[in-house]
């Protein structure tokens, strides 16, 4: 009986573990046609460059260090942890060679940013996307 309780709670642990992971999908204003590649999105959050392939300035956003799509996107998109991230920008910041993307609170905030900046680029939890915003599938 202790067996199948243990079980049962490993279970529904790992359940609503999978539950509360983040979908994240990038946005793009509607008129960005600018078609990336995971490498490019990567070195846009990084710093290593500041314009879309078709030579638009690009301006990433961010959402808060502890939120599930952040570390999601950090995850899948930087390969890197937030203490990677957090080492990664404070050398940039340190010797003057960069600044870390603005965050902005919620899934909210960053798609009424895109929409209102034909520059700009983020990523939300895929619940939160409407229409106002083009998603990019990175190839």
């Amino acid at each position: 009986m202790k067996k199948a309780l243990i079980k049962t709670t490993l279970l529904l642990m790992a359940l609503l573990s999978l539950q509360s992971k983040a979908e994240v999908v990038i946005i793009v204003n509607k008129d960005n046609q600018a078609i990336l590649r995971k490498k490019e999105i990567k070195d846009l959050y990084l710093g290593r460059i500041i314009f879309f392939p078709n030579g638009r300035a690009a301006t990433p956003y961010n959402k808060p260090e502890s939120d599930d799509t952040r570390i999601e996107f950090q995850r899948l998109y930087l390969n890197k942890d937030k203490n990677e991230i957090k080492s990664y920008w404070s050398k940039l910041i340190f010797t003057g060679k960069g600044a870390p993307p603005q965050t902005l609170l919620n899934d909210q905030d960053v798609i009424s940013m895109v929409n209102s900046n034909i520059n700009a680029i983020g990523y939300i939890d895929s619940k939160s996307l409407d229409d106002s915003v083009r998603t990019i599938i990175p190839r």
